[in-house]
């Protein structure tokens, strides 16, 4: 109970605790639950890609989580949007990791093969927002920040996206496929 509270006061004055809980969703696929969102792992061969990196108190949180799970550089970090809690702690990691975002109106793009593979799908929501859904085919699983504030947006993911088991929320749990199109489409 003692630990909780002392987890809560720190999330109130927006400090992370030492160490951020990891889990495995899927062989090299896992989640950091974050003071205020999550972090998806995706551990590759060539290094470690996060997809949102929370707020910037997270940074140090964050990077213990991954050396728990592998020796690899961060390589890449994904952003789902720009509000600080995707983008928080981007900086902490240096200026020689890649940072992905939507350049020259694309769509969608595809880095790595097989079971490395990541396809990350942008939506915008009309209001000049763009958010971007992670999908890691070969574990096959999707990682979406905030599924509310794509509005409308959301029934092309749904129609988009295919061959995916498990869901993992930016703002929330790790569910499966159905109840997340449940969830989002009452």
């Amino acid at each position: 109970m003692r630990g909780a509270a002392v987890v809560a006061l720190l999330a109130v004055f927006g400090l992370a605790a030492a160490a951020a809980p990891i889990q495995k969703i899927r062989n090299n696929l896992f989640v950091i639950r974050g003071t205020d969102s999550n972090t998806a792992v995706f551990v590759m061969r060539t290094g470690v890609v996060l997809v949102d990196t929370a707020i910037p108190a997270d940074g140090q949180a964050i990077a213990d989580a991954v050396r728990l799970v592998s020796d690899n550089a961060v390589t890449m970090i994904i952003p789902t949007s720009m509000p600080p809690g995707a983008t928080g702690s981007d900086r902490f990691f240096g200026a020689s990791v890649a940072i992905v975002t939507r350049e020259n109106g694309r769509s969608q793009a595809t880095f790595g093969r097989g079971r490395e593979q990541i396809d990350i799908y942008w939506f915008g929501t009309g209001d000049g927002a763009n958010e971007a859904v992670v999908v890691f085919p070969g574990v096959r699983t999707m990682y979406i920040g905030n599924p509310r504030r794509l509005g409308r947006a959301i029934d092309r993911v749904i129609g988009e996206i295919g061959d995916v088991d498990t869901v993992i929320a930016g703002h929330g749990d790790v569910t499966t496929w159905t109840a997340f199109r449940e969830s989002v489409r009452p």
